[in-house]
């Protein structure tokens, strides 16, 4: 099976509006049956990721916080919101003025597509006053004027939900020369490798692969299972919306840790354990490797340079001893 097959059936098992026909424990067996042996923060030295190295901790972020702008951003379809509302309008329409339209006309709009805007267009054609041939134009200034509201009346609402996402990003690989330039410090930082079987039992649970896709995640049809049957919305569904980033991010093989619907309000520091081993940028400065390598050695873990490997584009780590200068 390949990456995309079993990305593929994992995203399957929970994209589902109905919370009636989710595979939770399906889900989690596929993903779980590709876990990386390892995974890996790439840091700055600085005090933030020294404490974290130190208290064998994380920091779980906002999304906001993230380089990239469109991080657990989520789409919505105003129209499709637009055209749920107006078949609701319609049933009540239909309850209140059955009388101004024929039996036909309610079956034809029934029927449309867009039956809000179907129920306006016949009721104005019933007018012999109104000049025929502007009535399109007014629906279509109808429709753009509604669909700009109902997208308006969810911003909050999507904003409320990329809110209550808090996440901690990894590689599944050390050896990406590009992640070492961005992520640390152009390669001045340092590297911390941890043992997937030694995180806590969430963490693993909650460790997701990033889905590679060219189009935002659509949370459309979501908020309509929500607004129509609340008693049966997928309420987890905010976890696909944090895991799909654009494919201009793949280099970075990204795991994250993802806690979703405001189960964590605030960002904070997040316990995952003694590190399996550090790993210290090929340019790093005396004064940052004296700082790493005094807490890797206070705590016995095990530490490795990394140096430019001869006659191809790559890094070797290197072992350091206890107590080597």
């Amino acid at each position: 099976m390949t990456a995309t097959d079993w990305m593929d059936e994992f995203v399957g098992c929970l994209d589902v509006v109905d919370n009636q026909e989710l595979q939770i424990e399906q889900a989690f067996t596929v993903k779980n049956a590709h876990l990386p042996t390892s995974i890996f923060k790439f840091r700055a030295v600085n005090d933030d990721a020294l404490r974290n190295l130190a208290d064998g901790t994380v920091w779980l972020a906002a999304p906001d916080s993230y380089n990239d702008p469109f991080d657990c951003v989520a789409s919505l379809s105003a129209m499709d919101v637009y055209r749920a509302a107006g078949t609701t309008f319609v049933s009540e329409a239909l309850r209140k003025a059955r009388a101004h339209l024929p039996k036909a006309d309610w079956a034809a709009i029934d029927a449309s597509a867009n039956p809000m805007r179907e129920f306006g267009r016949r009721m104005l054609e019933s007018d012999p006053s109104l000049n025929r041939d502007a009535i399109p134009k007014f629906l279509d200034v109808l429709d753009d004027m509604a669909a700009k509201d109902a997208a308006e009346a969810f911003s909050p609402l999507l904003d409320l939900v990329r809110g209550g996402i808090k996440l901690c990003s990894f590689s599944a690989s050390r050896e990406p020369i590009v992640m070492w330039s961005h992520y640390a410090d152009e390669h001045r930082g340092f590297c911390i490798e941890y043992a997937v079987a030694d995180l806590p039992s969430i963490a693993q649970r909650l460790l997701f692969p990033i889905i590679y896709r060219e189009e935002i995640f659509d949370s459309t049809k979501f908020h309509l299972e929500a607004a129509c049957r609340p008693e049966r919305f997928n309420n987890i569904y905010s976890v696909l919306q944090a895991i799909y980033k654009a494919p201009d991010w793949k280099y970075e093989q990204e795991w994250r840790l993802v806690f979703s619907a405001g189960i964590i309000p605030e960002p904070r520091a997040y316990e995952l354990g003694k590190p399996k081993a550090v790993y210290l940028g090929a340019r790093m400065l005396d004064a940052g490797e004296r700082r790493v390598r005094l807490i890797c050695d206070e705590l016995q873990i095990p530490m490795y340079r990394m140096r430019l490997a001869k006659g191809r584009f790559a890094l070797d780590a290197e072992p350091i001893s206890p107590g080597e200068v």
